[in-house]
């Protein structure tokens, strides 16, 4: 363990990982954590299709757990995790540093497909960091300019062989236009409240397109997992 990490007393401690005190807890999300259920898909999927030999590239870090828990137990070679939400990013790091996870790093961007992306996007922020997300929303409490990064340059730098995406819906956007060559599992959860079915089938039919299978042991729910045999 490294001597200049944080000593931080643990609210709770969920697979292995003590997360500190921070404004988006609250008691009702310390249950849900304490009681295992905290995305408990999400979490369930990279346990099941994750290994050291992996280098993951996590789109939506939210307040960092999930992304802590693959790192700590999972125990890929590289995390690349990526939160759009400049609230989050001060918190993810204190969950990274508190547990001394040095395989797991945090960027406030957002990924883009295109070739030339614009610099920025708008960020439409909620009370509740769930809620928040690319998409305009009519309650929004503050929308925020956030910086883009092309996926080729990711591919480039990380070469990522795992994918863990929760991005609210924007994956409808993002995943048709992916190159998946290399990448052996893409696991996310689904927004069909903001797509629809339609939105469904061509994520689906973008993945088996790419080679990339429906993992039926891996799935459940909202959250589906795709590998490569």
């Amino acid at each position: 363990m490294d001597p200049n990490a944080p000593s931080v007393a643990p609210v709770v401690t969920y697979h292995g990982v003590n997360i500190p005190d921070n404004p988006y807890l609250g008691p009702q999300r310390i249950r849900a954590i304490s009681r295992g259920r905290y995305e408990a898909q999400e979490i369930s999927a990279a346990l099941r299709s994750i290994g050291p030999a992996d280098r993951v590239l996590e789109l939506g870090a939210g307040i960092g757990i999930v992304g802590a828990v693959i790192a700590h137990a999972c125990r890929p070679a590289r995390i690349d995790s990526y939160e759009a939400n400049p609230a989050l990013i001060p918190i993810i790091q204190t969950l990274y540093d508190v547990n001394n996870l040095t395989n797991i790093r945090i960027h406030h961007a957002v990924i883009s497909c295109e070739a030339d992306p614009p610099a920025t996007v708008p960020f439409y922020i909620h009370g509740s960091f769930l809620g928040s997300s690319l998409r305009p929303r009519k309650r929004a409490r503050d929308v925020v300019d956030v910086a883009v990064t092309r996926f080729e340059d990711v591919r480039h730098d990380l070469n990522p062989t795992a994918i863990v995406m929760d991005i609210e819906g924007a994956e409808l956007d993002l995943v048709p236009q992916m190159d998946l060559g290399g990448v052996r599992v893409v696991s996310m959860e689904l927004h069909p409240s903001v797509y629809g079915a339609e939105g469904v089938d061509r994520i689906f039919h973008a993945l088996m397109a790419q080679g990339l299978s429906y993992s039926v042991k891996a799935s459940n729910g909202p959250v589906v997992t795709f590998t490569r045999a």
